[in-house]
C-alpha cells in the first residue's frame, strides 16, 4: 500500500493499482515514444484506499500535455461505475518532465471527478468503453 495525495486528501493505493499505472505508462512510451498518458483511481465508496487504475480512453498525448476527452471521461466514469467503485482522483505521468505537481493538476482533478460525478447521477451506465490514445 502507498500513500498518496489528491486535492489535500490522504489516499492510499494498492501495489497492483500502482504496477497498473506503471505498466499504462510503459505501454504508452513503447508505441508512441515519451509522451504523456493520465488515467483514473477508484475506489470503493467512502474507502480512502484506491484499489483500481484505469488507463483514460480517448485521450490526446504530447511529450508535455495529455489531454482527455469528454467522451473519455465518460467512458471511464461508466467503467467505474460498472465495478462497483467511486472515482477518487486522477494520474498522469509526465512524459520524459520530472515530477512535479502544480496548480493546473489541482484544477484538472476537481473538473474530472466532477463531470464523473455529474454523468453518472444524470445518466447512469449507457453502454461499452471504447479507446482511444492520439499523439499530436
Amino acid at each position: 500500500m502507498w500513500n498518496i495525495m489528491m486535492n489535500k486528501r490522504k489516499l492510499k493505493i494498492t501495489t497492483e493499482s500502482l504496477w497498473y499505472i506503471q505498466t499504462y505508462i510503459r505501454l504508452v512510451h513503447k508505441h508512441i515514444g515519451p509522451n504523456e498518458c493520465g488515467g483514473f483511481l477508484a475506489g470503493e465508496p467512502g474507502s480512502d484506499i484506491v484499489d483500481m487504475a484505469l488507463l483514460a480512453p480517448h485521450q490526446t498525448v504530447t511529450p508535455s500535455s495529455v489531454t482527455i476527452d469528454a467522451q473519455g471521461v465518460l467512458a471511464a466514469g461508466r467503467e467505474i461505475q460498472k465495478h462497483g467503485k467511486q472515482a477518487k482522483g486522477w494520474w498522469h505521468s509526465h512524459g520524459q518532465l520530472p515530477v512535479f505537481h502544480s496548480s493546473t493538476d489541482d484544477t484538472n482533478t476537481e473538473h474530472i471527478l466532477s463531470q464523473i460525478e455529474l454523468y453518472l447521477k444524470t445518466f447512469g451506465d449507457m453502454g461499452q468503453i471504447q479507446f482511444s490514445i492520439k499523439h499530436t
